[in-house]
C-alpha cells in the first residue's frame, strides 16, 4: 500500500518523538505500508530542520538517514508541489495540512486518523 507522507508529519515526528505524528510515522514505516516522500517535501523538511534546529545537525542527519532506509523519495508529478493532493498512484496520504484534509478525499488522513486506520 503506497503511503505518501507530507512534510508537516515528518517535521512534527522529528521535533516531538513522543507525539502523535511520531507514532503515525512509526506505523507508516511498517508493513503493509510502502512510505514515499516527494523530493520537494524532502527538501522542505531538510531546510526546516536546519532552520529550526541549527545546533542539532548530527541528530537531523541521523533522523534523515534512518528515513532514507525505508522511505522512497520520489519526484512530484508534473505540475505538483509539496501542497498538492496525491495522484491516483497513492493509496493513502498522511498530512496535517488543513486544506488538504478538508478536501474530502478519503485517502487523505491526519496522524490520528492514520493511527486508527
Amino acid at each position: 500500500m503506497i503511503l505518501l507522507i507530507d512534510a508537516d508529519i515528518l517535521l512534527r515526528a522529528a521535533l516531538f518523538p513522543a507525539g502523535e505524528a511520531a507514532a503515525a510515522l512509526k506505523k507508516a514505516l511498517a508493513a503493509p505500508f510502502r512510505p514515499h516522500v516527494r523530493e520537494s517535501v524532502w527538501d522542505e523538511l531538510r531546510r526546516l530542520l536546519a532552520e529550526l534546529c541549527p545546533d542539532a545537525r548530527e541528530e537531523t542527519e541521523a533522523f534523515l538517514s534512518v528515513l532514507t532506509e525505508t522511505v522512497a523519495v520520489i519526484p512530484a508529478p508534473e505540475g505538483a508541489d509539496s501542497r498538492s493532493a496525491p495522484d491516483d498512484s497513492v493509496n493513502l496520504f498522511l498530512t496535517g495540512d488543513r486544506e488538504l484534509l478538508a478536501a474530502g478525499d478519503p485517502r487523505i488522513l491526519d496522524a490520528g486518523e492514520f493511527l486508527a486506520f
